[in-house]
């Protein structure tokens, strides 16, 4: 499911070049989180973040904001938005799994 998350996201990334597709990201994530297993969101949201990342770097004309007067902090909010995000989904994913699996084992224990 990983991988499959990850060829999806970069052939969509190249294949669309627009200057807010980092913003879909969190979509991809979230798709993993229904699964409800943290290890799955963790490495998807940083093989996403990696490879965002990385898009940057490679092609940054067509994947980072106008160089104007606010480029750094467009730079920094995008940056602080992708990192707060994720972390957020995959505390959520985390917390969620552990309570459900733990009110699941009580209530099989009480059967």
């Amino acid at each position: 499911m990983v991988v499959i998350m990850l060829i999806q996201y970069n052939l969509l990334l190249y294949m669309a070049p627009i200057r807010e597709f980092w913003a879909f990201s969190f979509l991809f994530t979230i798709v993993t989180g229904l699964f409800w297993d943290s290890k799955v969101v963790f490495i998807t949201g940083l093989e996403i973040t990696v490879s965002l990342l990385v898009s940057w770097m490679v092609d940054g004309d067509a994947f980072l904001p106008v160089k104007d007067e606010i480029y750094q902090s467009a730079i920094i909010n995008r940056i602080l938005c992708l990192v707060l995000t994720m972390a957020f989904i995959y505390l959520i994913v985390r917390m969620v799994s552990r309570h459900l699996i733990g009110a699941k084992k009580k209530n099989w224990k009480k059967q």
